[in-house]
């Protein structure tokens, strides 16, 4: 495509521009249209019982539900942990009372034990976060509380090493406070 009587290289720059700006118009309009066709909500949270804020992804364990978690909601305020089936029905497997962990911002991971790992960034005995353990049924147990000296506010996903241990990191405490692994 050429405009006429734009024949200088500053011109010709500005007709390459208006091309690719074209294109990616173009681009974006059949992507977009693509895109809304093949999105759908599978599940709405209102902030109640069933949680508010979830802000991790999920994860598809074994038994080919998803599982994730809420940062806030629940009866408590605290947070959730939840099942939803791909069929959209959602059932809270736990939530937090702050006593067991509060606020989980982080993803699960579902360890070749079967059961599902995550953590908390506030709650606990010392109000630094929690590791938890619950299993698809339900099954919860706080099984570690951050204190500050070995860490607090663990926001990220754990992972299981080929060892079969568990690791994860906090964002802050330690020795010099500035987080642990």
């Amino acid at each position: 495509m050429k405009i006429s009587g734009l024949d200088s290289p500053r011109s010709l720059l500005l007709q390459r521009l208006l091309l690719a700006a074209v294109g990616l118009a173009l681009a974006g309009a059949t992507n977009a249209g693509v895109v809304s066709q093949g999105i759908s909500p599978l599940y709405s949270f209102t902030g109640l019982k069933d949680g508010g804020n979830p802000e991790a992804g999920l994860i598809q364990a074994g038994d080919g539900n998803l599982y994730g978690t809420t940062e806030s909601g629940g009866s408590n305020g605290f947070g959730t942990v939840f099942q939803i089936s791909t069929g959209g029905l959602l059932n809270p497997l736990h939530l937090f009372t702050n006593g067991d962990g509060a606020y989980p911002y982080a993803g699960l991971i579902q360890a070749s034990d079967g059961n599902l790992y995550g953590t908390t960034q506030g709650g606990g005995t010392d109000n630094g976060g929690t590791f938890f353990r619950i299993s698809t049924n339900g099954a919860f147990a706080a099984l570690y509380s951050f204190n500050g000296a070995n860490g607090y506010s663990p926001v990220a996903s754990l992972v299981q090493a080929g060892d079969g241990s568990l690791y994860g990191t906090t964002q802050y405490g330690g020795a010099y406070g500035n987080g642990t692994v």
